[in-house]
């Protein structure tokens, strides 16, 4: 034949040209359902020349040419020589190979296919010469049975192009034979080796780029740590396993903007080093097992399958629903020891996590993560350094089972809206509780020094005031409109520094941070440590116990000067009675009842008429005929002006009719104050030294002993004025006025 000569097949039979030497034609067309079979005589070229107008190797649709045969044919495509296969091309028996000079020459056209088949060995393009000189189009596709890889060179250059809509179908039987995707672009993949064959494998440090992952036999690795995009699917078929498993952080973005199936009846595995992203609804109707990273975004996965979170695994969602409204598979098993990561601007509301989680991140720009029950961490709660979401637990509790002063970390601006509560170590050690309410962060840390033993601490802020601050001594007009609780539970400690933040809105009524106070309740009983005050926060220092805490200005003086307030049971009535030592506009008591709880007060006396404004000393008492078993008694103080105060709180228990009698004297003192009281046990006894404005000042123990006992007390250091001594004997409480000089 002449160089340019044009070939023609056109008779629809199968036809075989057997011992093809070196040659040159003008052109090869392979027509009406045609199929040509060549074989060389020897290793031998056929030279393909820009012979006739147009394309110059012609495949139509239903017509095939396959080269085969012992002896290596090579088709070679020279300059400005094109080729359009619709039909079929099939090499197979030897490294068979076709090539071209010009870039883009050869076109695989919508419905053709190019197959590496039988025995076929080597790089069926090459890997020398022009890149880029192959494509296949939309529909075309490439049968990838046996030998190396359509692409000839290494990544990131290639032989060949794949189209959007292109197959590669990977369906080498071979162990050995691995299909190549790092740093690859493809349209579709479809891995569908013989059955019961080797897994394969794909590695690189380059990223896949791709339409739709389909497959349909044995297991499949992705194992590639660059950055793969799966623009379409996955697909799997049962028995089949996809894993995306690379040895050190590899990406997988799933970028379809409508729903992506991601599992039929297969497994889908993401690897400890997998990070995979998801940007569009999806559905699982197999197994999908994460044990490295899940980006949800605000995408859903829904279907009939499974989705198992793995130890160590991390799943994020920024979903509305939290993990519960974005995993709606029929099955989904998450398992404690998994890390859950919110992120996003909106409001998340969590249906059901685990009752545990290894750890819980917010990576939020704004929002509420709402919690719908309990939930325990533990290793750690993290809010990273651009958050500032806020975690709600409502009336749940948040327990961070892990007694590091580290369990958590808040490099941003979140917190805690709810009870929280923490593991506390032995030792010395602060603990920062970073809480707050609706209206902003109000975080609460503890310096402990020599704690004893393990426990927890439940810890929570409140923009209520405390049902009991009217008998907190504090002023009930000049406050802070805030409380912290704060709870023990195991833990014994020598003493401790807590430091209370609030918020400068916080002030009402006139406060200012210089003149606030602290008052701790606890055991029904106000105390005023003494504190330290920053800025925006209150410190209170050498507390022993723990309880609820109050801020405000101290409250101003009563309008009376109340000597003492006391009572005892007699006849089956409690006899309360009060000396006062000066009035000013005074004009009625009314003594108010509570039972244990000291949350309601009922008034049971009519008005007891006051002296108005005087300097005499005046006493007065009230009987409660009906008395409770163990009932808390305070005067309620009305003014002229309407104005109302009330005393300090006593308490009485019906233990018989027998008055407690405490003698002090001498009385004014100058350093030495004798006590004399009966007791009729062996017993520890508790004497308070208290100012006007109600602030315990001094304690003192007394171990008393069964009959009179007598004590001193030096009270060479107290400054002069006007004090009381206050104690509990035999179930009441005495108080004295004592006066120093």
């Amino acid at each position: 034949l002449a160089a340019s000569d044009i070939l023609i097949f056109n008779n629809s039979l199968n036809n075989t040209v057997a011992n093809i030497p070196q040659q040159s034609i003008g052109s090869l067309q392979i027509l009406n359902n045609t199929i040509v079979n060549l074989q060389s005589a020897y290793s031998a070229t056929l030279n393909i020349n820009n012979g006739i107008n147009g394309n110059d190797l012609i495949v139509n649709s239903n017509s095939q040419l396959n080269i085969n045969g012992a002896n290596i044919l090579k088709i070679a495509l020279n300059s400005n020589t094109t080729a359009s296969i619709s039909g079929s091309m099939t090499f197979s028996e030897n490294d068979h190979s076709i090539n071209a000079v010009s870039a883009d020459a050869i076109i695989f056209n919508n419905g053709s296919s190019l197959t590496q088949g039988t025995d076929f060995g080597g790089d069926i393009f090459t890997n020398k010469g022009t890149k880029n000189v192959a494509i296949f189009s939309q529909g075309s596709e490439f049968i990838h049975k046996a030998g190396g890889h359509p692409f000839g060179f290494q990544q990131p250059n290639s032989k060949v192009t794949f189209q959007t809509g292109s197959w590669y179908r990977f369906q080498a039987g071979a162990n050995n034979i691995h299909p190549s995707l790092s740093g690859r672009t493809i349209g579709n993949l479809e891995f569908n080796p013989p059955i019961n064959s080797k897994a394969r494998t794909s590695t690189g440090t380059s990223g896949l780029t791709i339409d739709t992952i389909s497959v349909l036999s044995d297991t499949l690795n992705i194992n590639l740590t660059g950055n793969t995009t799966i623009k379409n699917s996955i697909i799997i078929a049962a028995g089949a396993t996809l894993t995306f498993t690379p040895p050190s952080e590899g990406t997988f973005n799933l970028t379809n903007s409508t729903t992506q199936s991601i599992s039929n009846s297969g497994i889908f595995t993401i690897g400890p080093k997998a990070i995979v992203n998801i940007n569009s609804n999806a559905t699982v109707n197999g197994i999908m097992t994460v044990n490295g990273i899940l980006n949800m975004n605000n995408a859903v996965i829904s279907g009939t399958g499974k989705v198992e979170l793995r130890t160590g695994s991390n799943i994020s969602t920024n979903h509305s629903g939290g993990f519960w409204g974005s995993i709606a598979t029929s099955s989904r098993n998450f398992l404690s020891d998994a890390n859950y990561i919110y992120t996003g601007s909106s409001n998340q509301n969590e249906g059901i996590l685990p009752v545990s989680a290894d750890s819980v991140t917010l990576r939020k720009s704004s929002g509420i993560v709402s919690f719908s029950k309990n939930l325990t961490i533990t290793k750690n709660l993290i809010f990273v350094a651009d958050n500032k979401g806020v975690i709600s637990m409502g009336n749940n509790t948040l327990n961070i089972n892990n007694s590091s002063i580290d369990a958590i970390n808040r490099l941003g601006n979140g917190y805690i809206i709810g009870k929280t509560q923490r593991a506390i170590a032995s030792g010395n050690h602060t603990y920062s509780f970073p809480i707050g309410t609706n209206e902003g962060y109000t975080s609460v840390s503890i310096a402990f020094t020599n704690i004893s033993g393990t426990g927890n601490l439940d810890v929570q802020s409140y923009d209520t005031p405390h049902s009991q601050t009217s008998t907190s001594g504090l002023s009930q007009t000049a406050y802070l409109k805030r409380r912290w609780q704060i709870n023990n539970s195991g833990l014994s400690f020598t003493n401790a520094n807590i430091t209370l933040n609030y918020l400068a809105t916080d002030l009402v009524g006139g406060a200012t941070p210089n003149t606030l106070r602290l008052a701790q309740y606890n055991n029904a009983t106000w105390t005023t440590p003494s504190v330290s005050i920053g800025l925006n926060s209150i410190t209170a220092n050498n507390v022993t116990s723990l309880g609820d805490f109050v801020a405000a200005n101290q409250a101003s003086p009563l309008p009376i000067e109340l000597v003492s307030f006391d009572g005892y049971t007699e006849g089956g009535t409690n006899l309360l009675k009060w000396v006062v030592a000066s009035q000013v506009n005074t004009r009625h008591f009314i003594v108010e009842r509570s039972s244990d709880d000291l949350k309601k007060w009922l008034e049971i006396s009519k008005p007891i008429p006051a002296a108005g404004t005087t300097d005499e000393l005046k006493k007065y008492s009230e009987t409660d005929i009906f008395p409770l078993k163990q009932a808390y008694y305070r005067l309620k103080i009305v003014d002229f002006d309407g104005k109302i105060q009330y005393s300090k709180v006593i308490s009485i228990k019906k233990t018989g009719d027998k008055k407690t009698v405490l003698m002090v004297y001498p009385n004014p003192i100058d350093e030495k104050l004798n006590i004399q009281f009966e007791s009729s046990t062996n017993q520890k006894t508790a004497f308070e030294i208290i100012d006007i404005y109600g602030r315990i000042i001094q304690t003192h123990y007394f171990n008393a002993e069964n009959g009179i006992n007598n004590w001193s007390l030096n009270l060479n250091q107290l400054l002069k004025g006007v004090y009381f001594l206050k104690t509990n004997l035999e179930g009441k409480q005495v108080v004295e006025k004592i006066v120093k000089r």
